[in-house]
This record gives structure tokens, sequence and C-alpha cells, in this order.
């Protein structure tokens, strides 16, 4: 067996532990008054520099082991662009203060969640001393190893199991995965629902790929047998097989045995909320099947969307209007490319809610952040391991499988089935 990928992190329990008390959201922070805000985002820029200087590994600290971890360059950029990409301000000023919570302790680990130590001007004080010259090279060295820990649990726990969940249209009721210890409660609904839904989303789109224009196969044949009240000709235009595209992954809202999301779904939503505070109401419970989270695309476009291979940019002040983008070297096949780089929703069933920019802006901050930082290969990386473990039916005894990404995987994303 192949040794680990050098992107995938060793489990380690106390540090997952550790960062879900960071990121819980349960307790109500203030709003960072703009002065707040300014210093925190003047501490942020001069730590991601000065991590940038060093251009070393980070130590091997917490339980990661340096041929297990992002060069420090590699993370500067991702929480510079994980800022520079999140769709509001307020999810801007989340990040700075989330991730200052996170590198600057406080007192004692029980305050992380503490109301008084999540105060913004709390957070600023305490991350001041890394300007200070008392502060000395091996407290650095802390707050580097706890940014390269923040950083592999966002892609172990956010950007990992939207890829490993993205691409796939569920054909049946919430998929029970073998063995598993917080199997789905099955949906009797659900299979309606998601009919319901891609019965909507042609309507809404013209019976056609979004991107490529192209007649849905299953709807021509309808028409050409003379399918009751259709008024059409005999229809011979170009088809494709079309599926409904989930922007944010079916499998992410999906209950488990105790009618909860489970530990690595709640936490996915936990980080969704960090990007754009409040989204998670937007999806909660059946709204994750309704035509504001989907759209139709031919197969091989649903994949690569769910993989975070292309993009929708919005046109400024052209409601629903969007431009087309791949990711460097994720280049769409040309049997895929578009007849046009510009697609409008709505214009056949204006009764019909389009794709909500929020949700699709969601998903081109997620490609642009793992592009632009280099990450996307990690997380490339932490998958092929996965799925090389999952062809060969074994799981190391060691860890160094990284059983605690497995499961996580297996909860969240439901893509990795266990032999």
């Amino acid at each position: 067996m192949n040794q680990p990928n050098v992107c995938t992190p060793t489990p380690h329990r106390r540090r997952q532990t550790f960062l879900e008390g960071v990121l819980n959201f349960s307790t109500t922070t203030p709003l960072p008054s703009p002065h707040e805000a300014a210093d925190a985002l003047r501490l942020y820029n001069i730590i991601l520099e000065d991590s940038r200087r060093a251009n070393i590994f980070l130590s091997a600290t917490n339980g990661i082991s340096q041929t297990q971890s992002l060069a420090r360059p590699l993370i500067h950029l991702f929480f510079q662009h994980m800022y520079e990409q999140c769709p509001s301000e307020l999810g801007r000023d989340n990040v700075l203060l989330v991730v200052l919570h996170a590198l600057f302790p406080p007192p004692a680990p029980h305050l992380y969640e503490s109301q008084s130590q999540r105060y913004p001007a709390v957070i600023v004080q305490r991350a001041n001393v890394w300007l200070k010259s008392s502060f000395t090279a091996a407290d650095r060295a802390n707050v580097y190893d706890r940014l390269q820990i923040l950083a592999n649990d966002l892609i172990q726990g956010f950007f990992a199991p939207l890829k490993a969940s993205g691409g796939q249209t569920p054909a049946v009721s919430p998929l029970i995965m073998a063995h598993s210890r917080t199997e789905v409660e099955p949906d009797h609904g659900t299979n309606s629902r998601l009919s319901n839904l891609r019965t909507l989303c042609l309507q809404r789109d013209d019976y056609r790929c979004v991107i490529l224009k192209d007649l849905d196969y299953a709807t021509q044949v309808k028409w050409n047998k003379g399918f009751p009240g259709n008024g059409r000709e005999f229809n011979d235009e170009e088809t494709c097989v079309t599926e409904v595209a989930h922007i944010i992954p079916h499998s992410l809202n999906s209950l488990d045995t105790t009618g909860a999301l489970g530990e690595a779904r709640s936490y996915f939503w936990r980080i969704m909320n960090l990007f754009d505070p409040g989204i998670s109401h937007l999806l909660a419970g059946t709204a994750i099947d309704s035509p504001i989270n989907a759209l139709t695309l031919e197969n091989t476009l649903h994949r690569l969307f769910g993989d975070l291979s292309w993009y929708l940019e919005p046109v400024f002040n052209h409601p629903h209007t969007y431009t087309i983008h791949s990711v460097p070297r994720r280049r769409i096949p040309r049997r895929q490319q578009p007849p046009s780089t510009t697609i409008s929703f709505n214009a056949a069933h204006p009764s019909i809610p389009p794709p909500a920019p929020r949700l699709l802006v969601i998903h081109r901050a997620c490609c642009r952040i793992l592009s632009m930082s280099g990450a996307g290969e990690c997380v490339d990386d932490v998958l092929s391991d996965v799925d090389e473990l999952v062809s060969q039916g074994v799981l190391a005894a060691d860890g160094s499988s990284n059983l605690a990404l497995f499961w996580r995987l297996r909860e969240a994303g439901m893509k990795v089935m266990a032999y």
C-alpha cells in the first residue's frame, strides 16, 4: 500500500474537539465595530505575511507531522483567499475573528466558547501580542501550528465533504451506509420530493441543460411519443441526459437515526455559516430540495460542478444572469463546451424560483478558494487516499489510513462506502 499522501492529516481526536469548540456558533458573538474589524484585518494580514516569509513547513506539534502538512505559503494563500472570497462583509468579519480566536487562545481551553472571550475587542487584544517584542520564536511557532491545524480541519470538515458529495443525484431515499453507526433514517417523502424537484427544474429551465442548451433526452422521447397536451411537432433537436444538480449537496442535510444531522454534517453547516451567516436556515430540512438550490445540467457537467471544477459568476446589474468559468487546470471537456459563456434563469417559467444567487456565490467562493490557494490539490489527494483505502478494502490499524477522515466523509458526504 502506498504511503499516506502528504496532504492527509493523521487523526487526532483532541485536535477535532478543540476546533469544534472554536467554531461553535451556538454562542452569539457581537459584531465588531469598524475600528475593531480594521484592527483584526491588519493583524490577520501581518500574521499571514509573516507565515509566508518564513517559507518552511510547520512544526510537528499537536499530532501533525511535517510529511502530512501543507507548506506554509499554501496556508497563507488559503486563508488569504478564504477571507477575500467571502460573499459578505459579515462573513469576512467572521473569518477574521474565528481565525484570530483560534490562533490566540483564551486563558483556559474551556473558555473558547465563553461569551466574554468572544467579544471582538477581547479577541483583537489577545492577538495584539503578536506585535510585542516579548512574543518569542517559540510562541510564534505555536501560532503557526494552530494555523496549520485550522487549515487542515477546514479541509477535512468542509471542503472534502463538499467535493465528496457533490455531483451526485440521489435516485432513491438517502443512502443507508452498511455498518454505519449513524445510519440515515429512511425518508419516504424524499423520492417524491426529488421527482417533483426535477419536474420543476425542467420546466423552469425549458427542459434543457442550462449550459449546453441541449434538450433533455427523456423529454424528447415523451414529446415524440405524442405525450398528452404537449402541442409540439416531432422533435429532432440535439439532446443530452440531464440531472438535477444540487448547488449544496442533498446528502449534507440528511438526518441520522436520532432525527439529527449528526456530528459531521452539523460541523459542515457551522463552517458554512462562518462564510455566510444564517445560510443554513435557507436550506433547513426539505428546503435543500428546493429549486433555489438546483439547476438542470448534463450529467458530465453535473459531476464537474459538484467537483468544484467550474462555477457561475454573477453579471452586475443583470439579475439571475451569470458567466461560466472553469477553474485553472480543470477545463470543461470539449464536448461539454457551452455555446455561450452567459446564461440566464427564469425565462421559461417565471413562477418557479431560479437558483438562489446566495448559493451560487458560495459555490463560486469554494471553487476560487481551492483553486487560487492551491489547496484544491490537497483536497483531491485526501479524497484519492480515502478512495484507495476503500478500493483495497483495508483500513490500516496504525492510523495511517486516516480512519477519522474516512468516517467523517461517510457521515457527511456519504460517498465513501465500506467493504
